[in-house]
């Protein structure tokens, strides 16, 4: 693992950049945290996914969040969405990265940014992890999505209710729907997040 910095715009963006051994080209994954939220959460999400299925896999603190610090106003959507194509371009720039294969996983807020992302890069397969609710935009990307979509759901979020999950499904009707029994928003038990990283390691083994 590697901690880098990523621009984006006037923000110098914090990352990691986990690359599985040995020098062969293989996939890429980009992990989008939610609103509030920072990359720590991630690490161990990326490392089992480079570790087991020899993807290239970054984390990154959007603006605002984590040490991706930043002074002034508040940053807007369209500023988050510069992160994370920024954060995408950066992946995509890896030697390890072959550009027909990334994958996007977003949580939350970022399952919105990823969604979002779509109208402007290429994405090989999608997860969307209790994804938060999302602009038309966001909903025009998914309709016009051609590639596999996971849509993970907390059993017992308290801050993504299923109406919009629903929202996420009739835009992607052919996508995969998984909810996860019990969980949480924030995915706070062990077990939740073990099955979470099995999801992704399901999810993207033929990326």
């Amino acid at each position: 693992m590697s901690e880098i910095r990523i621009p984006s715009g006037n923000r110098r963006l914090a990352a990691r950049l986990f690359e599985p051994a040995g020098a062969e080209t293989g996939g890429g994954l980009l992990f989008i945290h939610g609103r509030g939220s920072n990359q720590l959460g991630y690490a161990a999400r990326a490392e089992e996914a480079s570790r087991k299925l020899g993807l290239t896999c970054l984390t990154f603190d959007l603006g605002g969040h984590g040490r991706s610090t930043v002074e002034g106003a508040e940053l807007t959507l369209k500023d988050h969405l510069g992160d994370a194509i920024a954060a995408y371009d950066c992946l995509h720039s890896a030697a390890s990265v072959d550009h027909d294969r990334i994958g996007v996983c977003g949580a939350s807020y970022g399952g919105h940014l990823a969604c979002l992302l779509l109208g402007s890069r290429q994405v090989k397969r999608l997860l969307l992890r209790a994804p938060a609710q999302p602009s038309e935009g966001a909903l025009r990307n998914l309709r016009a999505f051609q590639g596999p979509t996971l849509i993970l759901e907390s059993g017992a979020d308290e801050v993504v209710p299923h109406a919009i999950i629903e929202k996420y499904r009739t835009a992607a009707p052919t996508s995969k729907h998984v909810a996860i029994p019990g969980a949480t928003h924030v995915l706070d038990r062990e077990e939740w997040r073990v099955a979470f990283i099995n999801e992704i390691i399901d999810w993207f083994k033929d990326l």
